[in-house]
């Protein structure tokens, strides 16, 4: 899934499985007892703070996802993997599609927002940056000039002290179902940072289709070590809501499944192939 420069997707053995649109919702199938992993990708030039969510839970503390929960941070130009729930700084246990009953959530705080996985996306706030006003003065010119008309060659312009920087604007209060707050990172990098410019509130949407089969459960330790920084959050640049079931979810939620059976043994035209052959 797609969201500004951004993406989401869950993946099955490192390759991400298909997703069904449907009355601007976005679906997956998943299978009871499918070990999962989400992938974020962040295609802009800037740090960004991934905040996911799982069946409305913090994915880095188990409990109900609002403005204090934890995420990841993730470099320009780069993707994270998240791959279970996080149990310590070194260890997640994987996620796990299995039925609501036995999910985490169903476990811990309720199965109401079972079959959702939702992840809001933070610029990082920048410091404030220097800037450098030159100031002409041509002595040759000696009619005032007014102050609404465009400076010109023999003029005076006045100095401009405008913003140089990408401005995000004031704090923010948003409403989810599913999130909150603050930064931790995958990989070489880590991080975890209390504290933000913007207000997240979780209104406990559940799913659209009640009777939605599959939660996500806690799967076996794998290793996975993150380092605790700092994260001063700026504004919300994206957000993601991927709802998962199973083949029967799907059907009652409008999606022919069987329409998006991937072909195999089709032969499709090629786009590119060769030199040019000029024909005789």
């Amino acid at each position: 899934m797609k969201s500004n420069l951004f993406e989401l997707s869950v993946e099955i053995n490192d390759r991400p499985i298909p997703e069904f649109g449907n009355n601007g919702r976005v679906y997956v199938y998943g299978t009871d007892g499918t070990n999962f992993t989400l992938r974020f990708k962040n295609n802009s030039a800037y740090r960004t703070l991934f905040v996911p969510s799982i069946d409305c839970l913090s994915v880095l503390s188990g409990e109900t996802a609002d403005s204090s929960s934890n995420g990841y941070i993730c470099p320009a130009f780069s993707s994270i993997k998240i791959s279970g729930w996080r149990t310590s700084t070194e260890e997640v246990r994987k996620f796990k599609f299995c039925t609501k009953e036995s999910s985490y959530a169903g476990k811990t705080k309720g199965t109401a927002n079972a079959g959702v996985i939702g992840g809001l996306v933070y610029f990082e706030k920048l410091p404030p940056q220097p800037q450098i006003i030159e100031h002409h003065i041509h002595h040759y010119n000696t009619i005032p000039q007014p102050t609404w008309i465009n400076p010109t060659p023999w003029g005076n312009p006045a100095p401009y002290f405008g913003d140089p920087l990408p401005h995000y604007g004031p704090p923010y209060t948003i409403t989810c179902n599913s999130m909150g707050s603050a930064s931790v990172n995958m990989g070489s990098s880590n991080s975890t940072f209390q504290g933000s410019d913007i207000t997240c509130a979780c209104n406990n949407m559940s799913s659209e289709v009640r009777d939605y089969a599959l939660g996500t459960g806690i799967g076996e330790a794998k290793r996975d070590v993150v380092t605790v920084v700092a994260f001063e959050r700026c504004a919300l640049a994206a957000s993601f809501e991927i709802f998962y079931t199973d083949r029967k979810g799907l059907e009652k939620a409008g999606i022919n499944i069987n329409a998006y059976t991937p072909e195999v043994g089709v032969k499709h035209p090629s786009a590119f192939k060769g030199f040019c052959q000029i024909p005789e």
